[in-house]
């Protein structure tokens, strides 16, 4: 069985555990199960690490340039059985050079994250409908994992969204609001369910409660250019002043400071490093991991996160350790009131005293614990949502190669 993932990618370590959460679940329910990506998805290397088919020719992600004349070109190979030609002339099958082409593919599950929203535009929402469309029409299902969606207020988006919802064999919204924003759309509300994070519980659950992170000594700290970018319009010239703020209060309480690079493509390397700079301290040091499973590692060691990373803040409390959020979308808020957590996500109208009165109270041994088990609560509820929802997926592409 050759199942289609797509909205991978290896820059965002967040995408990446997304990946490597999927593909590892699926092969342990799933035997025979092959994954595909888009061959644009990273360098080489890395998609033969997982061993990960690449589907040929490459499309690339929803709403990038170019999309529908490479997709059109992809379905026009997959219809005249170019692979049979290519192999002839190859003088072996496109499948022993590890490619496959939509004709050989037999489900497509998204894991975008957040791309079907006005946020980004309607072109990355249409291009998926085409997607969907395309593999609906040819009897294969569509699966869309547990990511953020909407807003939704423009018309184009909207329509756009509701050919998705009309193809869509699941879909599964990670928040409320998300999912009260899709079922609006809807006319077959059943195929929608709410399910968490699917990188909560990779690579194992952790559902034990312990006090051992409370005796840390550093704290992570995870900046997002989106903030500067995507947030500008709420959050203006606050945000690294926020943090530069916070990190010198963690710094007053005799802690490391670790600034953490989540997104490896560069401009949040490039904020990491003015953000050290300014504060300027033996105590505070930048942190770069190619493998996002270090990285987790990393975040479940510290005493608390400081983050904007959304991956990052789902990492810290899926080991049950406290953060403080500077987010700019809903999908922040609603991650943290999931977990019992929603004071400490900060917005512009939050006093610079108050976010800073967060960062102490979080320091505080007792306090730490009393939020740790409070997450860990939670996550226990979680994990049972996170069963079923694997085994809906699992039917599926089971019923779909019977």
């Amino acid at each position: 069985m050759i199942v289609e993932i797509h909205g991978a990618g290896f820059q965002n370590k967040g995408s990446e555990l997304m990946l490597r959460a999927t593909v590892s679940e699926l092969r342990r329910r799933l035997p025979g199960f092959v994954a595909a990506i888009d061959p644009t998805y990273g360098p080489y290397a890395l998609r033969s690490h997982l061993a990960l088919l690449q589907v040929f020719p490459p499309r690339s992600h929803v709403g990038s340039r170019g999309f529908v004349a490479r997709f059109r070109k992809q379905r026009l190979f997959a219809s005249l059985r170019g692979e049979k030609l290519l192999g002839y002339l190859l003088g072996a099958p496109l499948s022993s050079y590890g490619c496959v082409s939509l004709s050989g593919v037999q489900a497509l599950i998204d894991i975008a994250g957040f791309a079907y929203t006005d946020e980004w535009g309607s072109r990355p929402t249409r291009d998926f409908a085409s997607l969907a469309a395309y593999f609906r029409g040819e009897g294969k299902p569509v699966i869309l994992m547990p990511q953020a969606f909407g807003p939704f207020q423009r018309e184009e988006t909207r329509s756009a969204f509701r050919r998705i919802l009309d193809n869509a064999t699941l879909v599964f919204a990670r928040d409320q609001q998300s999912y009260e924003y899709i079922v609006e759309l809807s006319t077959e509300p059943g195929r929608i369910m709410k399910a968490p994070d699917i990188t909560l519980f990779y690579p194992e659950a952790s559902l034990e409660e312990t006090d051992a992170g409370a005796k840390s000594d550093y704290v992570c700290v995870v900046p997002n250019i989106r903030v500067l970018d995507q947030g500008k319009k709420i959050w203006g010239d606050k945000y690294q002043s926020y943090l530069l703020h916070m990190m010198q209060e963690l710094l007053r309480w005799a802690l490391r400071v670790r600034v953490v690079v989540h997104d490896a493509s560069g401009p949040d390397l490039k904020l990491a490093q003015q953000i050290c700079e300014e504060v300027s301290s033996p105590a505070v040091s930048l942190m770069q991991e190619e493998d996002p499973i270090a990285l987790k590692h990393l975040i479940a060691g510290s005493l608390m996160v400081v983050g904007s990373r959304y991956h990052s803040l789902v990492a810290a409390f899926s080991k049950s350790v406290p953060a403080v959020a500077i987010g700019w979308s809903h999908k922040y808020n609603l991650l943290f009131r999931d977990f019992g957590c929603e004071e400490y996500v900060l917005s512009p109208d939050t006093p610079i005293e108050a976010a800073l009165q967060y960062v102490r109270e979080l320091t505080d041994r007792d306090a730490n614990i009393a939020c740790r088990k409070r997450i860990a609560h939670h996550l226990r509820d979680m994990y049972e949502v996170n069963q079923k929802m694997w085994g809906l997926v699992t039917d599926v592409l089971t019923g779909c190669c019977a």
